[in-house]
């Protein structure tokens, strides 16, 4: 039971660095500083 429990946590870091590498290499967009003045009608 344990070395399944060894396998389901490695087969999820796996996972998540399948996710993780390629969303490092994602454009990243500079966002503008929200005017404090234009959020007061919301």
């Amino acid at each position: 039971m344990a070395d399944s429990f060894a396998t389901v946590f490695i087969v999820a870091t796996i996972l998540v660095a399948c996710c993780l590498i390629p969303a490092a290499f994602l454009p990243r967009k500079k966002v503008a500083p929200i005017d404090p003045a234009a959020m007061m009608g919301h």
